[in-house]
């Protein structure tokens, strides 16, 4: 009954765009790649206009970079934090989403929701939510949760992919460091024969003399 209540909401009225639309940002996150790696990284901003036209649209994929840097996060300014089924189109492309009053001031309301482990996740910053709105936020993750989307089994084949580089590295690193025991041993196999020192036992002769 639940899944019918929210196929639905989402034909009753869903326009085409999320809520103001223009007080949106993409963030963008490239490393500084200059000299040794660092892990330093730039952050930049750009109207989120055309990514979020890309997802609401009739056609398949969206824009995920802008002037060839991924974007990861778009950014929403609103008076209501709490998040609605507008909101799912974004979450289903696996881009993080926040949600605040006013991004400039510390002491703002914001919820970021993302997706992580096969679910949806939110986190909620700035002054407490009362009762009825603590229960929409709450339904609202359990609607998002409970909508069609691809992004678990694209984790699940991250992660397979994953675990398998990660076991070829190991198995790399084993396959080095057996070889550098070999070499090591042949190092100092000859070291010995060359300076005349052998493990074997002293001779019946040098054993007489002695």
């Amino acid at each position: 009954m639940r899944k019918c209540l929210i196929l639905i909401a989402l034909a009753m009225g869903v326009p085409a765009y999320a809520d103001n639309i223009a007080d949106c940002e993409a963030v963008m996150i490239e490393e500084i790649k200059e000299g040794e790696r660092t892990g330093a990284v730039v952050q930049t901003f750009a109207p989120a206009v055309d990514v979020l036209a890309s997802i609401y649209d009739d056609e398949d994929g969206h824009m995920a970079e802008i002037d060839g840097k991924p974007v990861k996060a778009i950014l929403c300014e609103r008076t209501d934090v709490i998040p609605t089924l507008r909101d799912f189109p974004i979450l289903a492309t696996g881009i993080p989403l926040a949600l605040s009053t006013d991004f400039d001031a510390t002491d703002s309301r914001s919820v970021t929701l993302y997706f992580k482990d096969g679910k949806f996740h939110h986190v909620f910053k700035g002054e407490e939510l009362d009762e009825t709105d603590q229960a929409k936020l709450t339904d609202a993750m359990e609607v998002f949760n409970l909508q069609p989307h691809e992004l678990a089994a694209k984790e699940k084949a991250k992660n397979e992919g994953s675990d398998e580089v990660n076991a070829d590295e190991e198995s790399a690193e084993a396959e080095a460091e057996s070889e550098a025991d070999v070499e090591n041993e042949t190092t100092e196999e000859t070291s010995k024969e060359e300076s005349g020192e052998t493990d074997k036992e002293p001779s019946e002769d040098n054993a007489a003399a002695e």
